[in-house]
């Protein structure tokens, strides 16, 4: 056999032996990405963090009749622990605590224990993962972030999340802008739906010159409204509504020339009667403070609007001394107008949930 050859058939016997040898020591590496290492899971609901133990590791275990296990886990199977010549049911466990002590850390609810699990059904919950998701690294790694996930949520949850209260009632202060006085009602469902009834009245300053600000009588008004809403909560935050509402509004002797589409310049005095029929999509985002509600929301849609006028007669000026009748009798000319307009909604309601 000439030189190159053996040479060759050498370097694949060195090869093939670390190849063999690298596997080994892959498949055998604490914690490595591809080893899928049987576990238990163990949730703290009071601080919300997340331990585990897995075969392999070194452990000191405590029955609940007092007993000691100290040494390595050399299986786990289901709910049973192998370790030493021992075979431990989980439910015989009072404490699994670290191998050496190490430093106690900060988390949310403050300093958290050095032991990994301790017999309290109301702090701890034990999870055993079906066997099902050792079959893949996909379903191991998924598996253990999801439990992680769930304890997340649960904290947001629980320090924020709104619907922990069935019955909300809830002041529209976006509305106080405009002397509207509007409460909300709401009422839980279901996890993701809710509904929501809002009712208002408007005090309208009456007799009063609309002409100066923005030809519109914003604060002349009086008006009773409506409001229906029911929520999907995409999150337990986050909602997204249709919002239907009617709207019935008067006022009486303010001089304007809306909704003229050729409006004198100068103003007409006159009554109105209005009826708002509206429709609107939101989304919002409702939090709590203790009892306390915050619910701020953005909305787009449309409004039909009919108009009942009474007008009596309109002025040649800015002041009021020149003012002209319509009819010699001062009754006045009735007219009607039919519009649509746009709807943004943007607001805030400030509030309190109970059961």
């Amino acid at each position: 056999m000439s030189i190159t050859v053996k040479t060759s058939f050498t370097l694949l016997l060195v090869l093939t032996s670390f190849g063999i040898q690298a596997q080994d020591y892959w498949e055998k590496v604490p914690g490595n990405l591809n080893v899928r290492r049987h576990m238990i899971i163990f949730k703290n609901h009071s601080q919300y963090y997340m331990t585990k133990i897995l075969d392999g590791e070194k452990t000191v275990i405590t029955t609940k009749t007092g007993d000691t296990v100290n040494g390595k886990i050399t299986r786990i199977s289901g709910d049973t622990i192998f370790i030493l010549d021992a075979a431990l049911l989980l439910a015989d466990v009072q404490m699994i605590g670290h191998h050496t002590e190490i430093p106690k850390y900060f988390g949310p609810g403050g300093s958290r224990p050095t032991y990994k699990y301790r017999f309290e059904p109301d702090v701890w919950e034990p999870v055993v993962p079906p066997e099902s998701i050792y079959a893949t690294n996909t379903t191991y790694y998924r598996f253990i972030s999801k439990a992680s996930h769930s304890l997340h949520r649960e904290n947001d949850s629980l320090n924020n999340d709104p619907h922990i209260f069935r019955n909300f009632i809830k002041l529209n202060l976006a509305r106080l802008i405009h002397l509207e006085l509007s409460f909300a009602y709401e009422r839980s469902i279901s996890p993701h739906f809710s509904w929501e009834t809002e009712a208002s009245y408007t005090f309208g300053i009456q007799e009063a010159d609309a002409h100066y600000t923005i030809d519109y009588p914003i604060y002349n008004y009086n008006g009773l409204s409506i409001l229906t809403a029911p929520k999907y909560l995409f999150c337990f935050v986050g909602y997204l509504t249709p919002v239907l509402l009617y709207r019935y509004q008067w006022f009486t002797g303010v001089r304007t020339d809306w909704p003229a589409e050729d409006p004198s310049g100068y103003g007409e005095l006159q009554d109105q009667k209005r009826d708002d029929f509206a429709g609107s999509v939101r989304i919002g985002m409702m939090k709590r403070f203790h009892h306390i509600i915050l619910d701020s929301y953005f909305g787009v849609g449309a409004k039909y609007i009919i108009v009942h006028q009474k007008i009596y007669g309109s002025y040649d000026g800015h002041d009021s001394s020149g003012f002209y009748w319509y009819n010699e009798d001062h009754s006045p000319n009735d007219k009607t107008v039919y519009l649509w307009d746009p709807v943004i909604n943007l607001g805030i309601k400030l509030g309190f949930g109970f059961n």
